[in-house]
């Protein structure tokens, strides 16, 4: 085993010597050894850009265009969204200057935007009526209590995952729920 030729070449310390070693031995047998090309990171750029796959995500419709479609009635200029602010329409109503929207269970909700939605987020899940619940428990809560937008879902998951609080004392998986005693 020790006279293999092969051997000296992989143990060898001097990689170009072990490549030259490599070349000799293999021109014997008319094969040729070519060196590996190294890929650019730019190909590698490249290649991601060009074969992933574009999901393009639904728009979301504004309330802005529910409002002003049921109150004064004008639809949207572009007849896509036109057609959508119609269907979407159904499940909406107005009372007095608030937008609410039709649940299948339980009571309407009230559609709320950005600035309300922040506080709403943190009475529920910081303040004192606040137990600092999960995401998903945070949108039920929300829809409890009967205020709805959107991206609620996912909105609630980012607060919980932003909480500072939440994420020092968050579980540790695999450990007992009380103290072990001997």
């Amino acid at each position: 085993m020790k006279e293999f030729p092969l051997r000296l070449i992989v143990h060898s310390l001097d990689a170009p010597l072990r490549l030259m070693k490599w070349a000799i031995k293999l021109s014997q047998y008319n094969l040729l050894y070519r060196m590996k090309t190294a890929i650019k990171a730019q190909a590698l750029v490249d290649f991601v850009v060009k074969f992933t796959l574009i999901v393009e995500e639904e728009k979301l419709i504004d309330e802005d265009l529910i409002i002003d479609y049921l109150v004064n009635g004008n639809p949207p200029t572009d007849k896509s969204e036109a057609r959508k602010v119609q269907q979407k329409v159904a499940r909406y109503y107005m009372q007095g200057n608030k937008l609410i929207t039709r649940s299948y269970f339980g009571p309407h909700l009230t559609c709320i935007k950005y600035p309300q939605i922040l506080e709403v987020l943190w009475k529920i899940h910081d303040d004192e009526c606040g137990n600092y619940s999960g995401g998903w428990s945070l949108t039920q809560k929300i829809l409890n209590i009967s205020y709805f937008w959107p991206t609620m879902r996912h909105d609630s998951i980012e607060y919980v995952k932003r909480c500072d609080r939440c994420q020092q004392y968050k579980p540790v998986l695999n450990l007992p729920t009380e103290i072990n005693h001997p």
